[in-house]
């Protein structure tokens, strides 16, 4: 297909895949649409932008449904034969409004305005999001298994997730370390103390940071708590201790990727 227009052909060139569903013309506002929502809504990154095509899946002339999948070569990596879809965009073509499920249930809503408008999960592909919360600006890498638990607390703190074989998740900030006690540093400490004992067999920490784990039961804890933003942000996750071998990846990564963003007034 060939687009109508100079300015659409260096978008169409790197990111629309062929197709042959429906009018040139109401796939060329399509894929428009859902192009601007991706880069006004920040729903990928611009590097991210960079992998990525857009492709429609259906499109009535009303409404059209298009999804975002990953392109794999060289410079971006993955399989060349596959290219693995990170969510997909419902665009109605009269009003222009767009729903997307790209968000924790990945059930089809309307797309935040902006990344720290409310609280929003990016995904990342092969199964994981990143969670933003918008009080806080808490963030941390989650894997779709967890789902959240209900709507999220009047306070805006962070969100809790289920899995179906029982493990829990938390992801949580506060200005406890600063109302508990004078300093970061004083925080650790208290927090270290007011932990079970069977809950910290293992310590580490370092400036900014604490990490205490152990073995409750049958239950691994593990939480990770830090410094920034003017507050501490927590991952806190339980999971059944023989299922160790497969969730200690996912703690690495929960733990890893747990940072803040300031944000937005």
């Amino acid at each position: 297909m060939k687009p109508s227009t100079p300015w659409l052909a260096s978008i169409f060139f790197s990111l629309i895949a062929p197709h042959a569903m429906a009018s040139e013309a109401s796939d060329a506002k399509a894929y428009d649409l859902a192009f601007k929502t991706i880069r006004q809504s920040r729903l990928l990154t611009t590097k991210q932008l960079d992998c990525v095509f857009l492709m429609i899946d259906d499109n009535d002339g009303k409404v059209a449904t298009v999804d975002v999948r990953e392109k794999h070569n060289k410079k971006c990596g993955g399989a060349p034969e596959t290219a693995p879809q990170m969510f997909s965009l419902n665009i109605d073509l009269k009003t222009g409004a767009v729903q997307w499920d790209g968000n924790d249930d990945m059930e089809m809503r309307p797309v935040p305005r902006q990344l720290g408008d409310a609280d929003t999960w990016q995904p990342l592909g092969q199964g994981w999001s990143r969670y933003n919360n918008s009080r806080f600006g808490t963030i941390a890498e989650i894997p779709a298994l967890f789902k959240s638990v209900d709507l999220p607390p009047e306070n805006g703190d962070g969100r809790a997730f289920n899995a179906d074989d029982g493990a829990r998740l938390w992801v949580s900030a506060s200005y406890g370390p600063y109302v508990v006690t004078d300093t970061f540093a004083a925080y650790k400490v208290w927090l270290a103390k007011e932990t079970k004992p069977e809950r910290a067999t293992y310590k580490a920490e370092g400036k900014g940071w604490l990490v205490l784990s152990g073995i409750d039961g049958s239950t691994v804890v593990y939480t990770k708590v830090i410094e920034g933003c003017g507050a501490g942000h927590e991952v806190h996750i339980e999971y059944p201790v023989p299922k160790r071998a497969f969730y200690d990846p996912i703690v690495t990564r929960l733990s890893r990727t747990l940072r803040c963003q300031t944000p937005r007034e």
